[in-house]
C-alpha cells in the first residue's frame, strides 16, 4: 500500500515538474524572439541613421518626389531630431510634432498629442505599429522605415 502512494505522489510530482518545465521553455522562447527583434530594430535603425547622415539630401528627395510637402512627426526620439535637422533648410514644412510627453527638443517645431491641422502625410518615427496610432494622425501614414526603403 505504502508502494502505491509513494509511485502516485512521484507520478505527481513528475506531472508538476513537466508542466513547469514545458511553461520555462515557452517562456524562453518568447523572450528570445522579444530579444532577436529588439536586435533587429537596432541594427534597422542604425542603417537608417548611416543612410540619413551619408546622403543628407535623400530623404527631402524622396519627399518631394512623393509630392509630401507639408509633413508631420510622430515621435520624439532621436529620429524626429534628425529629421527636423535635415528639412530646416528644405522645402518642406513640418507642421507639427506629435508626442504623447511633453518634450523640450522639439527644436521650434509645434508639439501636440493628436493631429491637428491638415497634412499630406504623418511619419511615424517609432516602433509603434500603425493600428495603436488610429486617430492621432492626419493625412497618410507612412513608417520612418516605408519612407527611406520603399
Amino acid at each position: 500500500m505504502v508502494f502505491w502512494i509513494v509511485n502516485f505522489i512521484l507520478i505527481i510530482l513528475l506531472f508538476f515538474i513537466t508542466v513547469i518545465c514545458i511553461q520555462l521553455i515557452k517562456r524562453l522562447g518568447r523572450l528570445k524572439r522579444e530579444q532577436q527583434k529588439s536586435n533587429n530594430y537596432k541594427r534597422v535603425s542604425r542603417q537608417i541613421i548611416f543612410r540619413l547622415i551619408n546622403d543628407p539630401h535623400f530623404l527631402e528627395k524622396r519627399l518631394v518626389e512623393k509630392n509630401y510637402n507639408k509633413i508631420a512627426i510622430y515621435g520624439n526620439n532621436e529620429y524626429s531630431n534628425l529629421m527636423i535637422d535635415l528639412l530646416k533648410s528644405s522645402e518642406i514644412e513640418i507642421a507639427y510634432l506629435i508626442t504623447p510627453e511633453w518634450s523640450a527638443s522639439a527644436k521650434g517645431v509645434k508639439l501636440v498629442e493628436k493631429g491637428e491641422e491638415s497634412v499630406d502625410v504623418t511619419i511615424n518615427v517609432t516602433d509603434n505599429k500603425k493600428t495603436s496610432l488610429d486617430g492621432y494622425y492626419q493625412g497618410e501614414y507612412l513608417s520612418f522605415y516605408d519612407l527611406i526603403y520603399n
